[in-house]
Parts: structure tokens; sequence; C-alpha cells
């Protein structure tokens, strides 16, 4: 689990570079369009895998919400005068974050029997607060595994 949550927190601070990138170029940090081309990718690869499709897909939900949220703050701290640091173009940010997914979906075998365990909540919370010490990083990914331990969100196996 410690490792899955490591990768999710990987994942989620690219969040920042893709702020820094859409901030300046005036891209707002929701795209509907994006995020139902990454849920159905999802989608398709839990199923490749055979993982518990909707389980996947829950938990994506989840990612990306925390993914935006790092963007917002992001966005408040630039419109406050904070200089966004140079970042790579979108194409790459999302090549980035194509292998953590990548990592993730091969960790998911090793977390699916823990999830819905006892004890699986409080595994989440200290592997986030052992990864996180950043306050909005922090708060990102307890967004992003708030239902990983519920495997009624998003259906089960």
């Amino acid at each position: 689990m410690d490792r899955f949550v490591a990768v999710a927190a990987e994942r989620n601070a690219i969040a920042h570079q893709v702020a820094a990138f859409k901030y300046p170029a005036a891209r707002p940090v929701e795209d509907p369009v994006r995020e139902a081309q990454v849920l159905q990718d999802k989608r398709v690869r839990a199923t490749q895998l055979g993982l518990d499709v909707e389980a996947v897909v829950h938990f994506y939900r989840q990612l990306i919400e925390a993914n935006k949220l790092i963007q917002h703050v992001a966005f408040h701290r630039y419109a406050a005068g904070e200089v966004p640091a140079p970042a790579p173009s979108l194409e790459e940010l999302r090549g980035m974050i194509d292998v953590a997914d990548e990592k993730l979906l091969a960790l998911w075998p090793g977390i699916a029997p823990q999830r819905g365990q006892p004890g699986c909540t409080k595994t989440v919370a200290e592997a986030v607060d052992h990864r996180m010490q950043e306050a909005v990083g922090h708060v990102a990914l307890v967004r992003a595994m708030i239902d990983l331990c519920r495997p009624e969100a998003g259906g089960t196996r």
C-alpha cells in the first residue's frame, strides 16, 4: 500500500507542472473532455488487466479531483503574484502522468485484497502522512485516497 500511495503522490506532484503550463497559456483547470478520455482509458486498461473496472475508474475520478485541487491552488498563487516555474509541454506532462498511471495499475492487484479490510483506512492514512509534509500535497493525496478502502465505492470484484 505504501508504494501505491507513493506513486499516487508522484502523480499528484505532476499537477503542479500542469498548472504552471496551463496558467500562462490561459487554459482552464477543468478539462471535461480530457477527463472523460482518461477515465475511458482506465476503463479499457482495467478490463485488459482483469481488474475491478468500476473500482479503478472510481479511484481515478478521485485522483483527477485531487489533481484539479492542486491546480486550483497553484492558479490562486499565480493570481496573487507567484510566477509559475517553466513547465514541460502538455504532451510531455501527459506522458509523465501515463507512466505513473501504468505503475498504479500494475500495483492495483497488490492493494485490491486490502481494500475493505479492517485497518485499511489506517494503513492508507499512515502511508499518506508518511509521504506528504507539504500542506497542499497532503490534502490532495488525502482527496485521492478518500474511497480507496471502500470496495463498494466504484464496485466490487
